[in-house]
C-alpha cells in the first residue's frame, strides 16, 4: 500500500471548488479582485457536476454570472468528469497497468463546453435538460447505496457483540475494520459498486483498486460514511443531519487538489473525515479560510 506523506507544511497549488464556494465568491463584493488573485496563485479545479448545479440556477442573470465566473476560474482547463466516469476510467487504466488517467470531460459533453464559454447563447432548452442529467447521477449513486447498505448491515450483524460495539462507536474504526477484511471489501465493492461502472473487473482487481487508486479509496470511504450515519450508528442518523448522496459522491474530487473548498459545513465535516485515508496531506477549507490563505499567500506569508 502506498504510504501517506506527512509534513508540517505543504504547498497548496491546486484547489477544488464545489458549488457553494462558487456562489460565495460570486456574492463577495471583492469577487473580481479575488478571482484575479486566485487564477494567479493557484490552479482551480471544477467538476461537471458543479457546472450542472450552476446551470440549474433559476435566475437567468445569476446563472449566466455564475457560469462566467466558473470559466474565469478554470482559466482554460477543462471540467472534471462526473464521479462515475472517473471511477470507470481509473479502473480500466489500472487493468492496463497504469494509475494515470485523464479525469476531465470528453467530447461527448460538447454542449456543456459551449454553454461554459457562451452561457448567454445557450438555448433555454439546454438548461432545462441539465436537471435531468443531475438527477440521473443522483439515481446512480442512490442505487449503489441501496445495494450496499444491506451488505454492511449483514456483515456487522454477524460479528461478536464486542466487535460490533467497537466499530459502531466511531466512523474511522468502522472503515479500518472493514478495510482489514480483504474478502469482504472485494465482494462488497465488486457486487454493489463496480457492477455500476466496469462489469468485467474481478474481485482481485477490486481490492487492488482500493489499495492503489485514491479516487476509489475516497469514494468507498465516503460511501461507507453514508452507511455509517444512516445504518450503523445508534443515534443522530437521520438524513437531515448528514450529507446527502451528492455530497458523498463528490468524495472522488478530494483527490483532485491540495485543498477542497466548500461553504457547506456538513460537506466540510465529511471531507475532513476522509482526508486521512488518502496518500498525502490535504486541506478542507471553508470560504473564509480560502480568503485567509489567499491573503497570506499574496502577502508572502
Amino acid at each position: 500500500m502506498v504510504e501517506r506523506q506527512e509534513s508540517e507544511s505543504f504547498v497548496v497549488s491546486a484547489l477544488y471548488f464545489d458549488t457553494s464556494t462558487i456562489n460565495s465568491l460570486y456574492d463577495d463584493p471583492q469577487c473580481g479582485a479575488l478571482t484575479i488573485r486566485l487564477v494567479g496563485e493557484s490552479h482551480v479545479r471544477l467538476s461537471l457536476y458543479t457546472f450542472l448545479e450552476l446551470a440549474s440556477t433559476p435566475c437567468r442573470e445569476r446563472r449566466t454570472g455564475l457560469i462566467n465566473l466558473a470559466r474565469k476560474l478554470l482559466s482554460g482547463y477543462k471540467l472534471l468528469a462526473m464521479p462515475k466516469e472517473i471511477l470507470d476510467r481509473s479502473l480500466v487504466a489500472l487493468q492496463g497497468g497504469s494509475r494515470d488517467v485523464d479525469p476531465t470531460i470528453g467530447p461527448e459533453w460538447g454542449a456543456v463546453s459551449h454553454a461554459l464559454y457562451h452561457p448567454d447563447q445557450a438555448a433555454e432548452s439546454f438548461y432545462s435538460t441539465v436537471d435531468g442529467w443531475r438527477k440521473q447521477h443522483q439515481k446512480w449513486y442512490d442505487d449503489i447505496h441501496e445495494q450496499g447498505r444491506p451488505h454492511v448491515q449483514q456483515f456487522i450483524a454477524g460479528l461478536s457483540k464486542a466487535d460490533r460495539d467497537v466499530i459502531t462507536s466511531g466512523f474511522a474504526k468502522l472503515v479500518r475494520y472493514l478495510c482489514s477484511r480483504r474478502d469482504f471489501v472485494a465482494e462488497f465493492t465488486c457486487g454493489t459498486v463496480i457492477n455500476q461502472a466496469v462489469e468485467s473487473v474481478t474481485r482481485a482487481s477490486t481490492y487492488e483498486a482500493m489499495e492503489q487508486l485514491e479516487t476509489w479509496r475516497f469514494f468507498w470511504v465516503g460511501m461507507t460514511y453514508g452507511f455509517y450515519v444512516r445504518s450503523v450508528r445508534s443515534h443522530h442518523f437521520s438524513k437531515r443531519r448528514t450529507p446527502g448522496g451528492i455530497d458523498t459522491a463528490q468524495a472522488v474530487y478530494l483527490a483532485a487538489g491540495d485543498a477542497f473548498v466548500s461553504s457547506d459545513l456538513r460537506q466540510r465535516d465529511m471531507m475532513r473525515l476522509l482526508v486521512p485515508f488518502g496518500w498525502k496531506q490535504r486541506h478542507v477549507w471553508g470560504y473564509d479560510e480560502l480568503k485567509q490563505w489567499l491573503l497570506d499567500t499574496t502577502n508572502g506569508g
